[in-house]
């Protein structure tokens, strides 16, 4: 018997070295082996009977950690003032239930709603929740998810403009970001815009103008010199004047 890491129907690499990789058991005897744990990987263990004697085998895992839920995406999407919220699962282990939270300033959080789970499922799932009345300006959403033994896990945030964001066409990608942010952005004509980003206390951290092309624009920025919490951006022009935020994570 021999225990192999690889995809199924396409090729295996052995998981152990040496000489004795393949082992022959005796009737009665055991075969261990400890395996790397420093990352997810699948193993296949594989053994052949005794020149078709009817065998049986009796194998014992021990000391593996299972993962309670394999999240694929977490998305918030505005849909005429509302927030579409929305999730999916590859697979789910013990899972108990998924708790949506809710922030003004992407610090404190409350929870808002509470969603059951799947329990224990290898199939993929999507979830969806509408939040009727997200905040006023802007609003943070984070996914809690809890199984049966109280052990929990967050999501990472993701930040939601009901309205200024909107009727301005701006949007920041990554938010919260860590290394840097693309500012999107429409232009109706073309004209110069003025972009200020300043902290919390009112600070200017950056100033520049752009062209702006009739349509779709975008400018990037750098955060490696950015401390970590919230940022606001003004984006002015001969027409229009408007603000909206991040986080430098």
């Amino acid at each position: 018997m021999t225990i192999l890491t690889g995809t199924c129907g396409v090729g295996y690499s052995r998981a152990l070295t040496g000489p004795d990789t393949c082992q022959v058991l005796t009737t009665g005897s055991t075969y261990s082996v400890s395996l790397p744990n420093t990352s997810v990987v699948t193993y296949y263990l594989i053994w052949d009977g005794n020149g078709g004697a009817e065998c049986s085998y009796c194998v014992t895992v021990n000391n593996v950690i299972v993962l309670p839920v394999e999240l694929l995406s977490f998305d918030v999407k505005a849909n005429q003032g509302k927030a579409n919220i929305s999730w999916k699962t590859a697979t789910e282990s013990n899972n108990n239930f998924f708790t949506i939270e809710k922030s003004k300033d992407a610090i404190n959080y409350e929870e808002f709603k509470t969603v059951p789970g799947a329990g224990n499922s290898t199939i993929s799932k999507i979830y969806s929740y509408i939040d009727n009345n997200p905040y006023p300006d802007v609003s943070y959403y984070r996914l809690k998810q809890t199984d049966y033994n109280g052990a929990f896990k967050y999501s990472k945030a993701i930040i939601f403009n009901r309205d200024a964001e909107l009727r301005a066409g701006l949007k920041i990608v990554p938010n919260p970001a860590t290394k840097e942010i693309t500012l999107q952005y429409n232009c109706a004509d073309e004209e110069i815009a003025t972009i200020i980003i300043y902290d919390s206390k009112g600070i200017v951290v950056e100033n520049s103008e752009k062209h702006c092309l009739v349509g779709k624009n975008s400018i990037e920025f750098d955060l490696s010199n950015y401390t970590k919490g919230i940022y606001f951006i003004t984006f002015s022009t001969n027409t229009k004047n408007h603000q909206t935020r991040f986080v430098k994570n």
